[in-house]
């Protein structure tokens, strides 16, 4: 069994980063991330079994910075339509970061259709646990499905700049019964 180290698996993340923010997915190379580390090749498979799980581990930290920044943002707002712009905004700036990422994600990977729907749930769960969170804090109270639902618009909708914020912001509190601008 090979050694793992943190500060390596740390490095290769590091590496990654940076290459993929220079080259984009397409042309990300992991023959250069292991030059990069003075590693050989194999050494990045004792970490990540593929490309795609390196660059998955990449956006899950950075999506939950974005996560738990917008949980201290949403204790500190003052009504229920921050916590909502919070969300969207969080929602939005991810997107953004990785626009041409998952562009070319999406051309590339024979198993893009396969992990989508996995990913796309587990995404939408914790988007509703920031508006349950926002809920609570706001003393409002609403279902699981009504829940879902709206976490499901605010993902959606976050991408699509043909919509705009305030009619997303009214649909949700429609949704979710929330009675106040």
């Amino acid at each position: 069994m090979p050694k793992i180290i943190k500060e390596l698996r740390d490095k290769i993340l590091f590496e990654t980063k940076k290459e993929l923010d220079l080259v984009g997915y397409d042309s990300l190379k992991l023959r250069n991330i292991a030059n990069k580390c003075n590693i050989a090749v194999g050494t990045i498979y004792n970490y990540f079994t593929s490309k795609e799980y390196l660059v998955a581990c990449i956006l899950g930290e950075d999506w939950k910075c974005i996560l738990d920044d917008s949980l201290e943002k949403i204790k500190l707002s003052l009504n229920f339509d921050e916590v909502i712009k919070v969300i969207y905004e969080a929602i939005l700036s991810f997107y953004y970061k990785y626009k041409s990422l998952f562009e070319s994600y999406s051309k590339t990977s024979d198993t893009t259709q396969t992990n989508f729907l996995s990913y796309h749930i587990m995404l939408r769960g914790q988007i509703c646990e920031l508006i349950d969170c926002g809920l609570k804090i706001h003393s409002l109270n609403c279902g699981e499905e009504e829940t879902k639902i709206s976490s499901e618009l605010l993902l959606s909708c976050s991408m699509h700049q043909d919509i705009e914020f305030r009619l997303i912001s009214k649909t949700i509190k429609k949704i979710l019964e929330v009675n106040y601008e």
